[in-house]
Order: structure tokens, then sequence, then C-alpha cells
């Protein structure tokens, strides 16, 4: 596979054609090396550095050896956004009221809105009553909604203008985003048509009126201003409005960084280790990962110490080629219940079902004889009265190549509403399945890689004596 590899990458120890992360390469100590270095580019939200090290200095006639690992993590919130506002005065068509409202421009709207409060401030009388589909961002689905359409005249620098606009409740919430004009060269001296862009006290104001496509470009006159850095000015009938990302100081807002630096002395015996071994028990490791287990309190799963005693107890029977397991039982309470009614009434319906189907019984009992003929299902002399009964039934996958009807049994099946699965009486036990990282790196260790699958894995591990009366079935 180290072929098909890109070669403009190598690995940062030994320049092979490989990922560093699965170098064999020994660490050798050089007679003279500075501590590397490293900067991370700050274009991302959130950058993390890979662990620098080992390295090693020569001071004088004796070597002093010392591992240092770096990491670093940089966390910073994204810059604020100004939309295109404007504060100007409004009438009625009339002109007989007049308010001063704030102007939300939004070239992505077809239709012009303005409130229902700013339409009874100015005791505006509807044209007519539209019913529009609303669609929202990210939803599929229309709302109705009935609207008054109404007149407004907007005072621009050279007169009033007249729009027609629909009356919805609210437009959107306010806009409390402000910047320091002294920051933007290019900006000062502008004829603003929003003053609370520039103050940080009166900016959180609500919007009344919302200009669409329908009259955007009848109030903007097309010059536009731009800056090395920061918002954009455009002109329009009401004055400059300004638009775009923000910045503090020629810096994201917020920014939190953590950084963590070990150094620990090194023998001539650790050169000897591997870097997978290096890695495994280094200082910055478990450091890290301590780190990592405080941060993730309250959403990390806790460690059952009955776990470890599950698989302690795990026996591979040599004659059989089998693991024989012990059913991980809650402090040792088993069922007061047998469940033998239930699968009595379960069994009934099962048959009835299997009948219905084309040669599904006989499937079935085909199934049921070949498993007892391997060993993996035993006749018992126990009667109802002792133990615990499960029921079974039959799936279906006609989609599978080999085993299109297998049985599955029921272990959460209850007697009664208010009786107890005997899955509420066993641990979940351990998650024996392997990571898909570890299994992807294993992979590319070796030049072949083998694939193997294990017929009817499940029933290649045995339950231990003592517990199969607590799982018979009818």
């Amino acid at each position: 596979m180290a072929d098909k590899c890109d070669p403009g990458r190598r690995c940062r120890r030994c320049n092979g054609r490989h990922h560093q992360s699965i170098c064999t390469a020994l660490k050798t100590p050089h007679h003279s090396h500075k501590l590397p270095q490293r900067t991370s580019n700050q274009s991302q939200d959130q950058e993390t550095s890979d662990p620098v090290g080992p390295s090693n200095q020569t001071q004088g006639p004796t070597q002093d050896t010392s591992e240092v690992n770096t990491t670093t993590t940089v966390s910073k919130e994204r810059r604020s956004v100004l939309l295109q506002t404007a504060i100007t005065t409004v009438q009625s068509s009339n002109r007989s009221k007049s308010v001063t409202a704030r102007i939300l421009f939004d070239s992505g709207s077809q239709r012009s809105y303005i409130t229902n409060s700013l339409k009874a401030k100015l005791g505006l009388v509807p044209v007519k009553r539209e019913t529009l589909n609303l669609n929202t961002f990210g939803d599929k689905r229309f709302s109705k909604q009935h609207c008054d359409l109404v007149q407004v005249s907007l005072q621009g620098k050279n007169g009033f203008h007249l729009i027609s606009a629909l009356c919805f409740p609210k437009i959107c919430s306010p806009l409390s985003t402000s910047i320091n004009i002294h920051q933007y060269p290019h900006l000062q001296g502008l004829d603003l048509a929003d003053c609370c862009v520039t103050d940080a006290h009166n900016s959180n104001i609500d919007i009344d009126i919302l200009i669409g496509s329908d009259y955007y470009y009848d109030f903007i006159t097309g010059e536009i201003i731009r800056g090395e850095g920061g918002p954009v000015a455009i002109n329009s009938v009401f004055g400059w409005l300004v638009s775009g990302p923000t910045k503090e100081n020629g810096s994201f807002v917020g920014v939190s960084a953590t950084n963590l630096i070990i150094e620990s002395p090194l023998t001539p015996q650790d050169y000897a280790c591997t870097i997978e071994s290096q890695d495994a028990d280094s200082e910055l490791t478990r450091a890290v990962q301590r780190f990592w287990e405080t941060e993730a309190i309250g959403i990390k799963e806790k460690s059952n110490p009955n776990e470890s005693n599950f698989v302690r107890n795990n026996n591979f029977l040599d004659g059989e080629g089998r693991y024989e397991v012990e059913l991980p039982w809650k402090d040792e309470i088993i069922p007061n219940s047998t469940g033998y009614n239930m699968c009595v009434k379960r069994l009934r319906q099962l048959k009835s079902r299997l009948k219905s189907g084309r040669n599904l019984f006989q499937d079935y009992d085909q199934i049921i004889r070949e498993q007892e003929r391997t060993g993996i299902i035993e006749q018992t002399k126990c009667n109802e009265t002792c133990g615990h009964f499960l029921p079974h039934q039959g799936v279906i996958r006609q989609d599978k190549q080999t085993t299109k009807l297998r049985i599955v049994f029921d272990g959460s099946a209850k007697p009664s509403k208010d009786d107890f699965s005997i899955n509420d009486f066993l641990e979940k036990g351990p998650n024996s399945v392997p990571l898909l990282f570890d299994i992807i790196i294993r992979f590319r260790e070796y030049p072949i890689g083998l694939t193997a699958d294990i017929e009817k894995a499940f029933h290649q591990v045995q339950i231990a004596p003592e517990d199969r009366d607590m799982i018979k079935f009818l």
C-alpha cells in the first residue's frame, strides 16, 4: 500500500513513506540538537498541535538528555457579523403620523415586511389581505400565513419613498452587534445610516421594517468602500450601510489557550524503546488522559468493576473448542418467576405463524435439530417449576445469502406487566468490539491483510452448566 501513498508526505521521524503513527524506527541520541518548536496556524476555530519530542541538548563535556513534550489547544469564538441596517423616519401613506423605525435590508427575502406594532403606531389601513406560504431555512415544509398589505413612506436624503409591505408579528430578534469606529479607518467620516452600529448601549433595538429584493435596489446606490479588514460600507439613500465580519484589535473575540509542557530526563535505556512503548508510557500521554477524563465528567459512562470479573471467569475448553462463560448476575440475584406460562403462550402463537408460511415450520424444526446435533443446545431434565424459560421467534431475512431464517431468543420478555425480564437481572458485560481506528492501524502494519469470519459466532460461546437452567426454552 505504500506505493499508493502521497509522495509529498513522509514520516517526520525516519523520512519513510508511511505515517509517523506506525513508524517503528528506534530513537538514537544526537550529539547536538535544538528543541523543536511548533507553531499552529490559527485559520480554524479549534486547533491542537501534536506532541513534540523527544529531544536532547548537549552542554559541555557531559550530555544532559531530556524529553520535552508540548501540546497546545487554542479555542476561539467566531467574529461577530454586522447586517445592513438603517434608522429613518417612517410616515403613513397620508403622512398624518410619523415615527422613527429601524430597517433591515435583506436581498434574500422576496417581499418587504413591517411589524404589527409599527402598523398600530402609524394607524395604517390595509390595502388588501394576502395569503403567504412561508418557508424558513432548513425546513422543507410550508406554513400558510394571512398578512395585511399596507403602504408606508420612508424618509431618505432626497425625500420620501413609498413602499408596500406585508404586516407580520415579529421580523427578527434585536441585532446587538456594534463596532469601534476608530479601528476602521475606511469607515471614519462616513454618514452612517444606522448610528446604533457605533453605540454599544443603544444597539439592541428591534427591527421594525425588512426591505426585501422587491425594493432593495431602489435604495442602494451601488457605491462600496472596503478596507484591509472588517465590515464593508455600501451607500444608500439613507446613508452608508455597514455589513460584514467585525474584528477586535485584529484578532478573534474570546481566545483561550491551554498549554501543557512536560520535561523529564531520559536515560540511555530509554532510547532503545520503540515509539509505541514511549507513547504508551510517556508522562504526556498520562497527563493528557487525565485532562480529558476530567473534561468528560458527567458524559462518560462509569466503568463497572464486575466487567473485569466477567472476563476473568471466561474459560476456553480445548476439548470442545469453545469459550465457556457464566451469566453476569447482578449481586447474585435471579428471577423468581420461571416464565413457563408466558413461553407456552408465545410458542402457540409462533406455531400458528410458522404453519401459515411456506416451509417455515419445516425449516424452523430443521434448525432446532441441527443445533441439538452440533451440541449448541441440549435437552434438559428439569421441569417447568425450576429455572427460567425464554420465548423465541423466527427472523426471516431474504437479503441474506446463507441463513435466511434464524432463531432469536427474547431476553427482554416479562411474564407480567409488574414482573422483570431476565435481562433486568444481568449486567451488560464489557464491550469487546475492537475500535475501528485500531483495526485500520493494524491493517497497515504488514504488507498482507487477512480477513476471516466465524460461522455462527454467538453459538461458539457456551454457558456454564450451573446457569443453563436459567435459559431453557420450549
